[in-house]
């Protein structure tokens, strides 16, 4: 059976990871994981979502990733799974 993890992220302080940073809208993005897949859905957020890909940053939308993947969210990089720990550039 699979386990299913939601995350949201933003800089309001209901969100599940909550970034404080001026880059970061108040309700940013939703991460859902399960195991190490994830889905990562764009909030319509100002600054947008990125995923390194061979070295380039591509815009994310809607997108299947790994928690291994680099991210930046707003103008925070890093991998998924720190910034589901807190850890965060």
């Amino acid at each position: 059976m699979s386990s299913f993890t939601t995350y949201f992220f933003g800089r309001d302080q209901s969100n599940s990871i909550v970034l404080d940073d001026p880059s970061i809208s108040r309700f940013h993005c939703e991460l859902t994981v399960n195991g190490d897949d994830c889905l990562l859905v764009d909030a319509n957020s100002t600054h947008g979502c990125f995923v390194e890909r061979n070295g380039d940053w591509e815009s994310v939308k809607n997108s299947q990733l790994k928690l291994t993947d680099k991210v930046k969210i707003g103008r925070l990089s890093g991998l998924l799974k720190d910034f589901i720990k807190g850890e965060k550039a």
